[in-house]
C-alpha cells in the first residue's frame, strides 16, 4: 500500500522589514499499520503561498491512497484519466467530525 498524509502548516520567513507568512507542504508515508515494509517518512516543500500549483507540482507523478482535508488545491489530482494513474482520497471534511468520510476513486 502507498498512502501519503499531506500537511500545510504556516511558518514564518523574514523579508526586507518584515515578516511574512510561508507553507511548509509536508507529505508523510506510515504504512506500517497496513503490513508495509518501508520506514516511515516526511517530505517538506516550502512556498510563499497556499497556491493549488504547489501540490500538484509536488504530487505530479504520484499515484496511490492520499488523506486529505476539503482543500480544493487538490482537485486536480483526481481528475479522470489523470497520468500517471489515479489518486484515491480519503476525505475528512473540517466540520469537526472526523468520521465523515467519503472515498473517491
Amino acid at each position: 500500500m502507498k498512502s501519503l498524509r499531506p500537511t500545510l502548516p504556516t511558518v514564518p520567513v523574514l523579508a526586507k522589514n518584515t515578516c511574512r507568512t510561508g507553507r511548509l507542504w509536508g507529505h508523510a508515508r506510515d504504512d506500517r499499520p497496513f503490513g508495509g515494509k518501508a520506514a516511515p517518512a516526511v517530505v517538506l516543500y516550502y512556498s510563499p503561498n497556499r497556491e493549488g500549483v504547489h501540490p500538484q507540482r509536488q504530487l505530479a507523478k504520484y499515484t496511490g491512497i492520499m488523506q486529505v482535508d476539503a482543500y480544493s488545491g487538490y482537485n486536480a489530482l483526481y481528475v479522470a484519466g489523470r497520468r500517471p494513474g489515479p489518486i484515491i482520497e480519503r476525505h475528512a471534511g473540517r466540520t469537526g467530525d472526523a468520521s465523515c468520510s467519503i472515498w473517491h476513486a
